[in-house]
């Protein structure tokens, strides 16, 4: 039944006693407005995809894996905290050290370490859980069972995927070593194997 028929349906019994059923109506209302549509939002908030901030958090704490703190060498210049719009509880803060800044996995990043996580759960540690786990971080990965019980791995995000792996969210059996290598970075490297000569990037 929709729920737009819910308070027809209940004051139906009412119908000859007017002063009741405003009462009744307000009462029904008040109840589908702030129970119904907070389980609406319930699932949303719940749900993996759509979940942010504090939700996610506690998916996280469900499976196992609380959202991990990261630091950024490249805020050591600010003092305090980083003013960039940043969501709620997202802004980098000073380390112990000073000399970097910490500050808790953001949302998108999280999420997608939650989706590896899942298959760590329900696994059973072969090659296609691996395979599912790394592409549910980086959909663009390239994976390689080198069948002598290590597996190698490129990927555009090497410190996400590191990260992944430090906390125990790619699964594989026992013994098996991860090998991950970032592929050529989006970035100059002077001295490095990346040149730019008139505008085009070549390989040393």
């Amino acid at each position: 039944m929709p729920r737009t028929d819910l308070p027809a349906l209940l004051l139906g019994q009412w119908q000859n006693s007017p002063k009741l059923v405003a009462v009744a109506r307000d009462i029904i209302q008040w109840a589908r407005d702030n129970i119904l549509d907070g389980h609406d939002d319930m699932a949303a908030n719940l749900n993996l995809a759509t979940a942010g901030g504090l939700w996610l958090d506690m998916l996280g704490a469900r499976v196992g894996l609380p959202r991990p703190l990261t630091t950024d060498p490249a805020q050591d210049t600010r003092f305090g905290f980083d003013s960039a719009g940043q969501g709620w509880d997202q802004v980098p803060f000073r380390g112990v050290a000073a000399n970097d800044a910490v500050f808790p996995l953001p949302d998108a990043v999280y999420r997608r370490m939650l989706a590896a996580r899942a298959v760590l759960m329900f696994g059973q540690g072969t090659f296609g859980d691996l395979l599912a786990a790394v592409r549910a971080v980086d959909s663009a990965a390239r994976v390689v069972d080198n069948r002598d019980m290590t597996v190698s791995v490129v990927t555009s995000q090497l410190d996400t995927l590191l990260l992944a792996d430090e906390v125990g969210a790619l699964p594989r059996s026992a013994g098996v070593r991860l090998v991950i290598t970032e592929t050529m970075p989006n970035r100059l490297v002077w001295g490095g194997n990346r040149l730019v000569w008139g505008g085009d990037p070549l390989v040393w």
